[in-house]
């Protein structure tokens, strides 16, 4: 992907939609996981553009991945916590 890049990806059926993002290179992230959609990807696609949460802390938009990252601003809880035993 090259600098500032998107990519959507949307999975659906009858029931639920999943619109999945990519931006940047970094890891996706899950926009929307709920009721159908029914646009067209140019829609979809500009929708997914003009999303815009801001944090209480900061101007930056907060768009946590499917496996969060405090080197990307989130706060919350690691999206996978390791252990690692000592040897003795």
């Amino acid at each position: 992907m090259t600098a500032h890049s998107r990519r959507v990806i949307h999975l659906w059926t009858d029931e639920v939609s999943l619109v999945i993002v990519q931006r940047d290179g970094r890891l996706p992230s899950i926009t929307h996981w709920g009721a159908p959609l029914v646009v067209s990807d140019v829609e979809l696609s500009d929708a997914v553009g003009a999303d815009s949460r801001g944090d209480v802390d900061s101007d930056e938009r907060l768009e946590p991945s499917i496996l969060p990252e405090h080197a990307l601003g989130w706060s919350g809880l690691s999206g996978i916590r390791m252990h690692r035993g000592s040897s003795a």
